[in-house]
């Protein structure tokens, strides 16, 4: 372990008391097993919130591949938030420029409507590294 630059050697026991490293116990893999679960029931509550306020979102679909374009998000700004200036590519291809400059467009008009909550990086949509960044952001926005 590294520290202010420093190296420290820490021993088996110090670790397991801190949880330094991850555990394999039961109980370890029943509290990863229960955030899996309750980010895919948080998921299917915010696919059907997006169904309800845009059409073109079907929540039976694959919820990030909808995501991706950016379109999705920019028309539920337009339903959350009618004034906003935030226009979007409706043309957008999954992994296009435009769908990428969709989704930035979706948070900078995000962090201007709710600059206190917490929003999300392009990469963890389009890329997927952190969906569950994607879900809470999504339902911050339903919560205003």
């Amino acid at each position: 372990m590294t520290v202010l630059g420093t190296a420290f050697k820490l021993s088996e026991a110090t670790k397991k008391t801190f949880q330094l490293e991850p555990t394999s116990s039961p109980i370890s893999k029943q509290r990863t097993q229960l955030r899996r679960t309750i980010a895919l029931l948080l998921q299917q509550d915010v696919a059907m919130w997006l169904e309800s306020m845009v059409p073109a979102f079907k929540a039976a679909s694959p919820f990030q591949d909808q995501l991706l374009t950016g379109v999705v998000l920019c028309t539920l700004l337009k339903q959350v938030d009618p004034d906003t200036k935030a226009r979007a590519s409706l043309k957008a291809q999954k992994g296009s420029y435009f769908a990428r400059d969709n989704v930035a467009i979706f948070l900078r008009a995000w962090k201007a409507l709710a600059p206190s909550s917490d929003g999300f990086e392009v990469n963890d949509l389009v890329d997927g590294k952190n969906l569950d960044a994607v879900v809470t952001c999504l339902l911050g926005l339903g919560m205003n």
